[in-house]
């Protein structure tokens, strides 16, 4: 019965709430736009230096070693 009676209040409470359920909507699609582009431009670079860069020395320290250590001269 209070269900039959409050059902109404519930349905005005939820209509009065959508502007702020869009607003909130919207800046969370700001939001994931600004992380997505904060993702590319920081986040991509930092896995690239933390990632591709020390294993580009290793490798080349690597081939260095490989070449001092065969007994073949790099020149």
């Amino acid at each position: 019965m209070a269900n039959i009676i409050l059902f109404p209040f519930k349905m005005l409470l939820w209509l009065l709430l959508l502007p702020i359920k869009l607003v909130f909507t919207i800046f969370a699609g700001f939001w994931a736009i600004i992380a997505f582009i904060v993702g590319m431009v920081l986040v991509v670079p930092l896995i690239i230096v933390i990632g591709v860069v020390p294993a580009c020395i290793l490798w080349l320290i690597g081939s260095i070693a490989l070449a001092i250590f065969s007994g073949k001269k790099i020149a």
